[in-house]
């Protein structure tokens, strides 16, 4: 999929009107201007430059491309998928960050930039209480899957440029608090109706039914028990019969 992305973003070739290229997740709280401050200070180079964000490699959240960088990988990246292929005895089974950075440093060579400030996520063995998102040097944080964390993150991230959103997350997080006690009642509701029927649902023997409704028969039920558990799950089943 990551590679149907990049070739689109290639063809569209949007990337050459620019000096570099971010990708950013979704649930990544991403904050440009502090990228600016160090693309500034790196020169590109013929086969292109891209950052690495993680002690452990570059990780997906945040990634950061050249202009040149975004063109090698285009060119490349059928030949790093074939080197690949025949380094592992198969397709590796690589996420599409260790993907990237293993064909650009490793097969293409191009230069690879560390900046460990440029991600901080709990994936990358971050500080204690990383995740209040006040370290003014870090460029994103990752990651906040909830509307309310995301909000909270980007309103200590930068107080001044977003004075109302901390406001907006306490709303969202009462929302969120309060959709999620309508779906624990839903579930425990669901489970006292499927009690109640699993209570009824009692076995007879000898016992003939009379009945107007349609008959539906399933094969492959091979015990009462079987059965019987059908006939709990599905919400339509009034009664059964086995034989």
């Amino acid at each position: 999929i990551f590679m149907a992305v990049w070739k689109q973003v290639i063809e569209d070739d949007i990337y050459n009107t620019c000096s570099w290229t971010v990708k950013a997740d979704p649930d990544c709280v991403f904050l440009a201007p502090r990228l600016l401050h160090i693309l500034k200070r790196m020169p590109e180079t013929g086969e292109g430059v891209y950052l690495n964000n993680c002690r452990m490699g570059m990780h997906g959240p945040l990634e950061v491309f050249s202009r040149n960088a975004v063109r090698s990988w285009g060119k490349g990246a059928k030949r790093c998928f074939e080197h690949f292929y025949e380094l592992c005895s198969g397709p590796c089974l690589w996420g599409e960050d260790m993907f990237i950075d293993q064909c650009l440093s490793k097969v293409l060579k191009l230069t690879r930039k560390s900046v460990y400030n440029l991600l901080t996520e709990d994936h990358c063995d971050p500080p204690e209480g990383w995740d209040d998102c006040k370290n003014r040097s870090s460029v994103a944080f990752h990651p906040f899957k909830k509307l309310h964390e995301y909000e909270f993150c980007l309103a200590n991230a930068e107080p001044k440029h977003f004075k109302d959103m901390k406001a907006q997350a306490v709303k969202d997080k009462k929302k969120y608090l309060y959709y999620q006690k309508q779906k624990e009642k839903e579930k425990i509701q669901k489970t006292i109706e499927h009690g109640k029927k699993e209570g009824n649902c009692t076995m007879e023997d000898n016992t003939d039914y009379e009945t107007s409704r349609p008959l539906f028969a399933m094969e492959g039920i091979t015990s009462l028990k079987i059965c019987r558990t059908k006939c709990n799950d599905d919400s339509r089943c009034g009664a059964w019969t086995w034989g």
